[in-house]
Order: C-alpha cells, then structure tokens, then sequence
C-alpha cells in the first residue's frame, strides 16, 4: 500500500515538472538567427536572399545555392549572433560540409565563379571563449 502511494505521488510530481518545463521552453520562443545567400559572380546579377535558420536544428535549404553564405547582422530573434556559429552542408543529412563554419564576422565563400548548391545549415550557440575567437 504504501509503495503504490509513493509511486503514484512520484508519477503525479513528475508529470507536473514535465508540463511545466514544456511550458517555460515554449514561452521562450524561437530562437535563430538570418543567413543570406548571395549570388555574386560575373554574368550574373547580384542577388541576396534572406534564409532563417533555427539554432541547434539543421534547418533544410534544399534547392538553394549561392556563391557565398553570409550572417544577417540585424536578424536573431532571442539569440546573440555575436555567439552563434554555423555550418553549411552540400547534403540534406548534414554530414558533407561545404566549408569552413562560418560565423558573424566570418562568411563562406562557395566559388567565385559560380554558384554551388547547399542542401542543410546547422547554427548553434557557442561559449564565450569560442566566440572571442572569431
């Protein structure tokens, strides 16, 4: 009798503190930052198309392509974009990079020629240290 007590009083605490957790992350809101694609190479026009990624979700940008990956520096909802870093991958699966991580001081240039195609980005926040580095 009494472990079924204790055993319920525990599932009841537990399922309060789940409700409540879900609550306070969903009250954040979403948290990303704006990279641009542009097209900056001869015979083309020069295009830069805003892409908004969600930080630690390898965001899908299939069908995109660019000759260089940029931050938008006026663009993070709820995120410090002076401590965020992304990578920029050739496939879907975000296994294949297409360069260097890039951050808001440092884009990535993809050719200077033409345009390459990007499939995934993943952005994630980093420590302090690893920003004062940038």
């Amino acid at each position: 009798m009494q472990f079924s007590t204790i055993l319920r009083m525990t599932l009841a605490t537990l399922s309060m503190a789940t409700a409540t957790s879900t609550k306070d992350a969903n009250a954040l809101g979403y948290h990303g930052i704006s990279l641009f694609f542009i097209t900056d190479i001869p015979k083309h026009p020069y295009m830069r198309s805003p892409a908004p990624v969600e930080i630690n979700k390898l965001t899908n940008v299939s069908g995109a392509s660019a000759s260089v990956v940029a931050f938008d520096q006026g663009v993070s909802p709820n995120v410090d974009n002076h401590k965020v870093e992304c990578r920029v991958f050739k496939d879907a699966q975000g296994v294949v990079p297409a360069g260097k991580p890039i951050n808001y001081k440092t884009p990535l240039f993809l050719s200077g020629s033409e345009t390459v195609p990007i499939s995934s980005i993943l952005c994630y926040v980093v420590t302090d240290e690893e920003a004062a580095a940038f």
